[in-house]
């Protein structure tokens, strides 16, 4: 479980800003992000469905800062609950 995208949700907090680094896909076709940062700490990585990545697909290692809402999932293999991001909006690339 991403516990600081959990504690995101303990405190109602619908949108916030994120920074992060674009990994790149995964072999599933997720777009994955490293050492996301956010209001209540940081997460080694999170994946996200390329089918919700509305933004242009980047250079490994490209920072960027972005707004986007948490969202409770279910895991496939073990069926137990997580936290991911979705609606990301307003990308920005950081030099």
């Amino acid at each position: 479980m991403r516990r600081s995208l959990a504690r995101l949700r303990a405190a109602g907090i619908q949108r916030t800003r994120f920074s992060a680094f674009f990994s790149g896909i995964s072999p599933r076709g997720h777009v994955i992000l490293s050492d996301l940062r956010g209001p209540f700490g940081s997460t080694p990585h999170v994946w996200i469905p390329f089918e919700q990545w509305k933004n242009r697909l980047l250079l490994p290692g490209s920072e960027v800062e972005f707004s986007a809402s948490v969202r409770t999932y279910w895991r496939n293999g073990d069926h137990s609950q997580d936290f991911g991001l979705c609606d990301i909006s307003e990308l920005e690339v950081l030099p």
